[in-house]
């Protein structure tokens, strides 16, 4: 395992460790419980609390308590957009990724870049080093414009490689922000469950006081809730662009290419595309398949035996099987798919395929 991953598995532990949190939290109804339970949980407990006077007078919470948190909870259908759509544990998940082996990605396009870059420049140098004593007439036109033309769809490569290389980047900083975002919402869940656990155990005959604690808590619950879907939201909204940049750069690279003389430019990117899809939608296929016979108590097992195969680079033992075992024939199926489509693969018809 490299440092990289090595970090993100890390990262992927701390977000597993306030999953955690959040489960033993589930006093709290709002973290664990999937919609519309979560929600039809807290109101009929705030409702049961509002017997007791320390709460129902508003005393205690009346500046962000029951009131205020009925009112959002009911008022959810003027926003859809901020809906609990599940609990606050599994929200958590939404957010997992691996920062650095994003980074590292980005970081590999960046040298492609710098790579085209040098042998554009070389391919230039050696263009113009010939001089009109050395060698002219319409050939010499011709040679010139056809290796200008090449050089074009170098820098054309170069600044995709670029595009992707800030797109990935796009997505570094949030995927990297999120476990500090559950860190905060886990130590806060933890610390109201643990204070509500001990009140319960502590209180015999007057359970005033743990109610306190029980409606403070779920007040905060519900806040942390809502602003983790919040970020949530905005994370995937980033990714989201920035995997539409990387799209776009595509669409750009193969326009662009294609006016400077690749005549294979849009086809060899449809197959492109095509294969891709085909060998992906293959492996998850399989995957999905398999996850499905998998009894749920040999997952769990395996999750608390082996926790390691749930860390790192993929973070699934299944998906690292299937590419291991059904790669070559799921890439076989995308080539094939490629070839239906848009005809056998042959040279590029350009006019530098030799």
């Amino acid at each position: 395992m490299t440092i990289a991953e090595g970090v993100d598995a890390g990262v992927e532990a701390a977000v597993r460790v306030n999953q955690g949190f959040c489960i033993y939290a589930g006093c709290f109804p709002i973290n664990v419980l999937p919609p519309p339970m979560s929600i039809i949980a807290d109101l009929a407990l705030t409702q049961g609390a509002k017997s007791f006077p320390a709460i129902g007078d508003g005393g205690t919470l009346g500046r962000h308590g029951i009131v205020k948190r009925r009112s959002s909870l009911g008022g959810l259908n003027r926003n859809p957009g901020l809906k609990f759509n599940n609990g606050t544990a599994w929200i958590m998940g939404d957010g997992l990724g691996a920062p650095f082996a994003v980074g590292e990605a980005a970081d590999k396009w960046f040298d492609a870049a710098g790579k085209l870059t040098q042998a554009r420049t070389r391919l230039e140098e050696l263009t113009y080093s010939l001089n009109a004593d050395q060698w002219s007439g319409d050939d010499r036109e011709a040679f010139n414009k056809e290796l200008g033309e090449l050089a074009k769809q170098i820098g054309d490569a170069e600044l995709f490689a670029t595009i992707v290389g800030w797109s990935l980047v796009a997505g570094v900083v949030p995927l990297g922000a999120w476990p500090l975002g559950c860190s905060i919402v886990g130590v806060l869940q933890f610390a109201n469950a643990t204070l509500f656990y001990a009140a319960v155990a502590s209180i015999v005959g007057n359970l005033g006081p743990s109610e306190v604690i029980y409606a403070e808590g779920l007040a905060t619950a519900v806040t942390c809730n809502r602003s983790l879907k919040i970020g949530s939201v905005v994370l995937q909204g980033v990714l989201a662009a920035a995997a539409a940049g990387i799209v776009g750069g595509a669409l750009f690279d193969a326009g662009q290419q294609k006016s400077h003389g690749d005549e294979d430019a849009w086809t060899d990117l449809g197959r492109a595309t095509v294969e891709m899809a085909i060998e992906q939608g293959v492996k998850n296929l399989a995957a999905s398949g398999i996850e499905s016979l998998t009894p749920w108590p040999v997952d769990v097992g395996n999750r608390i035996v082996n926790p390691e195969d749930y860390l790192g680079k993929n973070n699934d033992p299944i998906q690292e099987g299937v590419d291991e075992h059904l790669g070559g024939a799921a890439e076989d199926a995308g080539n094939k798919g490629g070839d239906i489509l848009f005809g056998e693969d042959e040279p590029d018809r350009g006019p530098y395929s030799g």
